[in-house]
């Protein structure tokens, strides 16, 4: 049982932590697909509150609402490699063979993602933060879950998910955190500073 003083011993104590993971190592390995609206990115500074990350958000959202820029249905997948925003396949049918690699968005991996943060006005808006490789900028890379996210979380899930059930992007908070430390402290990870 956890001591009532002193430090949490995660090691020691770690059977009586009552956290059971939603998804296996193997289901990370092969990446956890998400439905989501790509509503846009933009490049900021570094974030030092999440008083500003909130703001980089909701900033992407007016200017792309502004401009009337519609928002691009997509895949996410979250994996050990990182994170690839994919289009969504078009429900006709295509002749020839479907390249994955001509519809990739964008791809960040996990080392490379800065934040993860929801919209508390509205629970279905997120957005995750990632340095660009090439010019070592931050950029604001933001989504909607889809309509009927709750609908499909209680089929998913069950009743793991509890009454109300939180939009997909809850889950995948978690993921990330899990993701990047496992990813941190493998010995192959390249370093922070690429």
């Amino acid at each position: 049982m956890p001591n009532k003083h002193g430090q949490y011993d995660s090691i020691s104590e770690d059977p009586y932590d009552a956290c059971i993971p939603l998804y296996s190592e193997i289901a990370f390995q092969h990446g956890i697909h998400f439905e989501a609206k790509y509503i846009g990115s933009m490049e900021m500074f570094r974030p030092a509150t999440r008083i500003e990350i909130v703001a980089a958000m909701r900033r992407v959202r007016y200017e792309f609402k502004a401009r009337g820029i519609s928002k691009k249905k997509v895949d996410l997948i979250i994996s050990i490699d990182g994170i690839k925003v994919i289009m969504r396949k078009r429900k006709k049918k295509h002749r020839g063979v479907w390249d994955e690699s001509e519809c990739l968005v964008m791809f960040h991996p996990i080392y490379r993602v800065f934040y993860v943060s929801h919209d508390s006005q509205d629970l279905q808006i997120f957005s995750y933060i990632a340095r660009d490789g090439s010019n070592n900028t931050f950029k604001c890379n933001v989504f909607k879950t889809a309509a009927d996210a709750n609908e499909k979380m209680n089929n998913a899930f069950g009743e793991t998910a509890g009454a109300g059930c939180w939009p997909n992007y809850f889950y995948a908070m978690p993921i990330l955190v899990y993701i990047r430390l496992t990813v941190r402290q493998s010995p192959i990870c390249p370093s922070e500073s690429d």
